[in-house]
C-alpha cells in the first residue's frame, strides 16, 4: 500500500558570516523518516546521522546534541541516500514540514554538489505542512510552525530540532488527521489522500 513518508533533516545551519557552516550551508547532518499508512498507522522507516560536515554555524552548534567530530564515523551522504532510496515504494508521498528546505535546499543541493543520484527520493510527490495552501489557510496566510501543527492535533514533540523527534511529531500529526472522524481532521486527511490517489 502507498504511504506518506514523514521526513526531517537537520543540517549544519544557514549562512553565517561569523561562523560559516562547512562544507556549505544546509548540509545534512541527520535524517529520520517515519512511514504513515493510508489509515494512519505509524512505523519508523529510517534514521541516521550523516558524516561530511566539518563546521556548524552558531545556531546549529547550540541546538544539536552532537558536533562535527561526532559525525566522522557515521555513513556519508551517498550511503544515506542509497539506503533511503531502497526503502521508497511506488505511490509513496513525501511529507515534510517545509519541503523547500528539507528536499530542495538541503537534500537536492547537497546531492547536486556531490554528484549523488537522489532521483528515487526527489521524484516522489511532495506535500508541505508548513507552506502549502492548506497550512497557510489554517494559519492566517502565514507559514505554519511545526509547534503550531502539533498543537492543532494534540501531538507532543519531545525534542524540537532533532530529526527523529521532528519526523515522529510530523508523522503523528498526519496519523491523527488520517484517523480522525469526518469533519475533525481540519481538512488535512482529504488533501493527503488525494496526494496518494494522484501519485
Amino acid at each position: 500500500m502507498p504511504r506518506f513518508l514523514a521526513l526531517d533533516f537537520e543540517t549544519n545551519g544557514l549562512d553565517d558570516r561569523h561562523c560559516p557552516p562547512q562544507p556549505w550551508a544546509n548540509y545534512p547532518v541527520s535524517v529520520a523518516i517515519f512511514a504513515v499508512s493510508f489509515e494512519g498507522g505509524v512505523e519508523p522507516l529510517y534514521s541516521s546521522r550523516i558524516s561530511g560536515a566539518t563546521a556548524f554555524n552558531s545556531w546549529a552548534a547550540r541546538m544539536h546534541e552532537f558536533g562535527p567530530g561526532d559525525l566522522r564515523d557515521e555513513p556519508d551522504l551517498e550511503a544515506v541516500v542509497n539506503a533511503m532510496s531502497a526503502l521508497v515504494k511506488p505511490g509513496d508521498v513525501m511529507v515534510c514540514h517545509n519541503v523547500s528546505y528539507d528536499i530542495e535546499r538541503c537534500l537536492q543541493n547537497s546531492c547536486r554538489m556531490l554528484g549523488i543520484d537522489a532521483s528515487a527520493i526527489l521524484s516522489l510527490p511532495r506535500f508541505c505542512t508548513c507552506r502549502s495552501d492548506w497550512a497557510m489557510d489554517q494559519n492566517g496566510d502565514k507559514w505554519m510552525s511545526l509547534a503550531s501543527l502539533c498543537a492543532m492535533f494534540g501531538v507532543k514533540n519531545a525534542r524540537e530540532h532533532t530529526s527523529g523527534d521532528d519526523a515522529l511529531a510530523l508523522a503523528q500529526c498526519l496519523s491523527k488527521a488520517l484517523a480522525a472522524k469526518p469533519g475533525q481532521d481540519l481538512g488535512l486527511a482529504e488533501i493527503l489522500r488525494l496526494q496518494i490517489l494522484e501519485a
